[in-house]
């Protein structure tokens, strides 16, 4: 019998967020401030995106990480050359955040916004 993965980690993720939102999980909660964050490589990206984001990869150009220690927790992705922003000079589009399942952390999308801010701004 073959394990389709892939499906079978989306079913995973989608579970967490239930149980999340039922207050039922029993994961490791860790605060903001308790990780770096850092820009990542592109397949750094992908890889966390594909294992742990519903819509996986995307097609971004900036890519930041979140790490606690030496794993990678966290990822957002912003885009400046969608059809939108493409002739405005400092706007982008946030276009992925994802957590690693068995992980929350609170604080952590505000602390890598700042971090976007502060670099691109």
């Amino acid at each position: 019998m073959k394990v389709d993965f892939k499906n079978m980690t989306k079913k995973e993720l989608v579970k967490s967020k239930l149980k999340h939102i039922l207050k039922k999980n029993d994961s490791i909660k860790i605060g903001g401030r308790n990780v770096t964050i850092i820009e990542i490589t592109l397949e750094e990206k992908k890889s966390f995106l594909n294992t742990y984001h519903i819509q996986g990869n995307d097609k971004s150009n900036i890519f930041i990480g979140a790490y606690f220690g030496d794993i990678l927790v966290g990822v957002m992705t912003f885009n400046s050359k969608r059809n939108m922003t493409k002739n405005n000079k400092n706007e982008f589009e946030l276009s992925r955040f994802s957590t690693k399942l068995g992980y929350i952390i609170s604080g952590l999308a505000s602390k890598m916004l700042k971090f976007f801010e502060k670099k691109y701004f």
